[in-house]
């Protein structure tokens, strides 16, 4: 009889984690809020515009006059894109609870590579975004935390 109880409260966790998946969804326009973030380093205006369906994230970041698009598969495949200068990134997605986790590796200037963690979160009310990201080169880690709130297309 415990045995049953227990399969219940699994089937009862798991149900609950694939809904909050299912109801993930990180579409959006989003606009850096600088005086939140962390290190506050942007001179420019920092803008997302995210577009998620069944079977990818395409992730377009504009600086400025500059844009950088990513496609992000969510069945766990490698997706390949440009990072920052032109560098090459390679990494694979996968849901925790409500956080999108992007793990993988970049190319450096060097020819050396850079291991790369971003994990995406929504507030709440879905009016605000965190990408917590962290790169390690070996022998240095960076970790920056930017804070985006959901803006109108037309105020961009």
């Amino acid at each position: 009889m415990r045995t049953n109880g227990l399969i219940a409260v699994l089937c009862f966790f798991l149900a609950a984690t694939l809904a909050a998946q299912a109801g993930v969804d990180l579409s959006g326009t989003w606009k850096l809020q600088r005086s939140i973030s962390e290190p506050s380093t942007a001179s420019a205006d920092v803008v997302l515009v995210i577009t998620q369906t069944a079977e990818q994230l395409v992730v377009e970041r504009r600086v400025g006059d500059q844009r950088l698009t990513s496609t992000i598969f969510l069945d766990g495949r490698p997706s390949t894109s440009e990072a920052a200068a032109g560098l090459l990134q390679t990494t694979r997605a996968r849901w925790e609870g409500a956080c999108f986790v992007v793990e993988g590796s970049r190319t450096l200037r060097d020819g050396g590579t850079a291991a790369v963690k971003e994990v995406f979160e929504l507030t709440a009310n879905r009016e605000g975004l965190t990408i917590e990201r962290t790169i390690h080169t070996g022998t240095t880690e960076f970790k920056s935390r930017e804070v985006f709130a959901r803006t109108p297309r037309s105020e961009i």
